[in-house]
């Protein structure tokens, strides 16, 4: 479907999202159509959001290094407090799920960075069910500028590790928030 969308003229810029277990199944397309020489379907996309990717580290990590990166980079919406992902670690044998990542460890932004992944906790977010496992909801109408396709004016489209202003509707990096705190405080 993606190729047939990437070959209409009609189409200019794709949006793909996709929903926890979802994830997978995107980044496995995505890193077939590299591996089979259709980049060209790739550069045809104006964005890809993962929210709370229900995706082992290890084989998201493998996926993205095969896929490479993409301009604007994939966007991952995470929450380490998403009770279903939780669920999923337990379950994977303590294996970490890539929408429960904590974007304040530096790791994880070395990470980010590394692979060129967009990165953006929504914990700030209100969620609708007990789970945690819903507030990519909220977040997408909050991000809509934020998120928008690669030929937009926003300068936010680059790699690295975000979290959410739910407030104001912005992201910041995990230090400049800390900075914030800290400044509060004094």
């Amino acid at each position: 479907m993606l190729t047939a969308l990437a070959n209409d003229p009609r189409h200019r810029d794709i949006t793909l999202m996709a929903h926890s277990m979802g994830c997978w199944l995107t980044m496995e397309a995505l890193r077939e159509l590299r591996l089979t020489g259709q980049g060209r379907v790739l550069d045809r996309l104006g964005a890809v959001i993962l929210a709370a990717p229900d995706i082992d580290l290890d084989v998201f990590r493998a996926q993205a290094q095969v896929v490479g990166r993409l301009e604007p980079p994939i966007t991952v919406l995470a929450s380490p407090d998403d009770r279903a992902l939780e669920i999923s670690t337990r379950l994977g044998g303590g294996r970490d799920r890539v929408g429960g990542l904590d974007v304040r460890d530096p790791r994880i932004q070395e990470l980010a960075s590394a692979y060129g992944v967009q990165l953006i906790d929504i914990s700030n977010m209100a969620a609708t069910d007990s789970l945690n496992h819903d507030r990519f909801i909220g977040a997408a109408t909050a991000l809509r500028n934020t998120l928008s396709p690669k030929k937009s004016a926003n300068p936010i489209r680059k790699a690295g590790a975000y979290v959410l202003d739910a407030v104001a509707a912005v992201l910041e990096t995990p230090g400049r928030i800390g900075r914030a705190a800290a400044d509060r405080v004094q």
